[in-house]
């Protein structure tokens, strides 16, 4: 499989760049796009950070056949970053740069729940309290700075069953998303020779109220619903100074950002068990504007997306199978991308007892599953992905197992969020 890829920044005021962002220290030389004088640079960083959770739950019954659960988590992070750069582009004194971050939130939760013949009904409610500080020291002053955030979050979930084999489903969710701890430093981080990242200390959380309508019968199910976000913190890129090719990457609040989706699915067995069919169609409707060259650019064109998967089960050893996906041309928010699919076909073979299994696959029959033509513009700046994809290709590969026995596996993800937010 052949892949070329090229990420392109184009400040509408200099010439066309092509860039490979780079994740650990590197040498870089820059030019200014007036004069061609350039000058190498070197950008450093390093992270460690200590994360402590503590997590309890009770379940209980209320009088009225009540069922309830009472929650409770606390965790507190502590954050060291480190930044070194010689940049020439940048004041002498924030070529070094440390951060300190302390992040605690404190949550609780109560749910409630009640069940009847054919309705089943279930409510619930979630408070956080987030407190943030984050100590910076450059070479020339050293800042603080803090946030904290309160929010309570509701949910419900209405369930009725009016006969066999149907089901309706009403669900409402509010959730909220907080800057990550990087974006309370507002001095220039250098990720490569061409751009640069900054906080942004104003910004504001972003609120996600969602609600949906499901209808379930037998295989067949549709859902709606409907999504408002206020604040929506996004990343975007521009060119600050003209006069160069640099660009900035910060995060800002949207306003206001809605859609209406819609999703029809369905699967079935037929031929007594020998095949098996299962797809879906999703259609998302969105509501979204954003700056660029000066022009206020209305998102509302409709985005679709599906699969389609077929079975054939020869016998208890052989199954024939194939698939296809696709997706229409796609706007979110200020990123566009191109339409795209992928249809693929294979026959799988299951031996001596299960133990070895041979699969015979053939990827990108059509030639049309290029998803590596992404667009994104924002003020002054566009960029993206413009490059091919070559999917095509024929596989053989065989898989055995030494051990065929079942075992019962017990994980916990309650940190996964915490160790995201450190990272980013």
């Amino acid at each position: 499989m052949l892949q070329k890829q090229n990420r392109k920044i184009t400040p509408v005021t200099g010439r066309r760049l092509f860039y490979n962002k780079q994740q650990f220290a590197n040498r870089y030389c820059r030019k200014n796009k007036n004069n061609d004088n350039g000058n190498n640079n070197f950008t450093k960083t390093t992270n460690k950070y200590k994360i402590m959770t503590l997590n309890a739950t009770y379940s209980f019954n209320l009088p009225f056949n009540i069922s309830s659960e009472a929650g409770a988590r606390y965790y507190n992070v502590n954050d060291r970053y480190g930044y070194l750069s010689d940049s020439k582009w940048q004041p002498e004194t924030l070529g070094s740069n440390g951060q300190k971050t302390e992040d605690n939130v404190t949550a609780a939760y109560l749910s409630l729940g009640k069940k009847w013949k054919k309705v089943h009904l279930s409510l619930g409610g979630r408070y956080e309290y987030s407190d943030t500080k984050v100590w910076i020291n450059t070479l020339s002053e050293t800042i603080s700075n803090s946030r904290h955030t309160s929010f309570f979050l509701p949910s419900g979930t209405l369930t009725v069953f009016p006969w066999k084999n149907l089901t309706f489903q009403l669900n409402y969710r509010r959730s909220v998303n907080r800057q990550k701890y990087t974006g309370l430093n507002p001095y220039p981080i250098y990720q490569d020779s061409l751009s640069y990242s900054a906080g942004n200390r104003d910004l504001q959380p972003s609120v996600n109220d969602n609600i949906s309508i499901y209808a379930g019968w037998k295989g067949l199910y549709v859902t709606a619903g409907y999504t408002h976000t206020r604040n929506l913190i996004k990343s975007v890129v521009y060119n600050q100074d003209p006069s160069t090719d640099i660009v900035c990457e910060t995060p800002i609040n949207v306003k206001r950002s809605e859609s209406f989706y819609t999703m029809l699915g369905y699967n079935r067995r037929m031929f007594s068990g020998k095949l098996y069919f299962s797809g879906n169609l999703y259609i998302n409707f969105p509501k979204y504007k954003y700056i660029f060259l000066n022009k206020t650019i209305k998102i509302h064109r409709p985005f679709y997306s599906g699969n389609m998967n077929l079975y054939y089960f020869l016998n208890n050893k052989i199954t024939a199978y194939t698939t296809f996906t696709f997706q229409s041309y796609l706007e979110d928010t200020n990123i566009s991308q191109r339409p795209a699919n992928n249809w693929s076909a294979g026959v799988q073979m299951n031996m001596i007892k299960d133990k070895l299994t041979l699969t015979l696959s053939v990827s990108d029959i059509l030639h049309r599953a290029n998803y590596n033509n992404i667009d994104i513009r924002y003020i002054n700046t566009q960029h993206g992905t413009y490059g091919t994809n070559d999917m095509r290709g024929i596989t053989l590969s065989a898989s055995l197992s030494l051990f065929n026995q079942d075992i019962t596996v017990s994980s916990s993800r309650n940190n996964n969020d915490v160790i995201d937010r450190t990272r980013q």
